[in-house]
């Protein structure tokens, strides 16, 4: 079987820093890649280690060159089936691709695009909100967790991973930390239009607050290593929440509101803690102790590349098997 995988035209596969999407995305190709052939449909500059292709911005936006594109699409046409991440290429894949083409949809919303596209969801949460439209299958992310260290020494910080923006829950983060006298760490990209506000949470927090920046690994690594639990508070609900799979994979624990797909990932009591406030996640920080860092690794072993791997074949099998059927049923 042969299978391309196509990541945001506008990210690197896998991302410097920051980029959800593009960590998965790059994820997915190396571990496939061991198993079928693999073609990896990429932004330019990427750096993922398979066969890659890549290819310039074509979405509503784009000026692309017409023979490179016509090249692209031949391409993908002598593919078995195409796995799609980035929702705005949707339309052009339908018009130029004969081949089968399957999206994993990373928000929680429904694309502009033909009613018989093909969709693979991260979670339950985001295939119930979406009322399974156009289901094919799921499309998790694979987790590699790495060696625990027992050496590693845990401060008592909280951390926040992600992009510094009000929605992801930064002032009920701080709150959080201020009630429970923990140190607060930020590590992500702050945009130009966000710095007036944020200096404003600064100046209300205080020196407890500390912004590091964007991280890469192994820094991003090291945080989540040493952090006595990663913070995911953001408002709205998101489908999945990619940071806490990765801090349980190192041993962190996790403390979630109940929003989104927070309840399917995180083992209340085993791996982090859910509640519904803030007020009450910061009553579970002194448990945070009693956590066992080798259960709360063991919990994110549904994400591990075999069972991931698997689960994304059968999704392949089926849409190409349907498309099989559908041409079938034409003639």
């Amino acid at each position: 079987m042969r299978i391309a995988l196509i990541g945001l035209q506008r990210e690197h596969t896998p991302p410097a820093g920051y980029g959800a999407v593009g960590r998965i995305v790059a994820g997915l190709a190396v571990a496939l890649s061991r198993r079928v052939e693999v073609l990896t449909v990429v932004a330019k500059g990427s750096r993922v280690s398979p066969r890659s292709f890549e290819v310039p911005y074509v979405g509503r936006r784009g000026t692309p060159d017409p023979e490179h594109m016509a090249r692209y699409a031949n391409v993908l046409s002598r593919c078995d089936v195409v796995h799609n991440h980035d929702p705005e290429m949707i339309e052009w894949l339908e018009k130029h691709v004969a081949t089968p083409v399957v999206t994993t949809l990373h928000t929680n919303r429904l694309p502009a695009a033909s009613p018989t596209a093909r969709f693979a969801y991260l979670s339950e949460f985001q295939a119930r909100g979406l009322k399974h439209v156009g289901f094919a299958g799921w499309g998790r992310p694979i987790i590699m967790p790495p060696s625990l260290d027992r050496d590693t020494a845990r401060s008592k910080d909280l951390l926040v991973l992600g992009q510094v923006r009000p929605e992801k829950g930064i002032v009920d983060a701080c709150r959080l930390a201020a009630a429970t006298g923990r140190r607060l760490i930020l590590a992500g990209p702050l945009a130009h239009r966000n710095e007036t506000w944020f200096a404003e949470v600064r100046s209300r927090f205080g020196g407890r607050l500390v912004h590091v920046g964007e991280v890469a690994d192994p820094v991003r690594l090291l945080l989540l290593r040493t952090s006595a639990a990663l913070l995911f508070l953001s408002r709205p609900a998101e489908p999945l929440g990619l940071v806490m799979l990765e801090a349980m994979s190192v041993g962190t624990p996790v403390l979630a509101l109940d929003l989104g797909a927070c309840s399917e990932l995180v083992a209340d009591g085993v791996s982090g803690f859910v509640r519904h406030d803030v007020e009450s996640l910061a009553m579970t920080v002194d448990d945070l102790a009693y956590l066992r860092p080798d259960l709360v690794q063991k919990s994110v072993e549904r994400f591990s590349e075999d069972v991931v791997v698997e689960e994304h074949l059968r999704l392949y099998r089926r849409v190409a098997q349907r498309s099989l059927l559908t041409m079938e049923s034409a003639s």
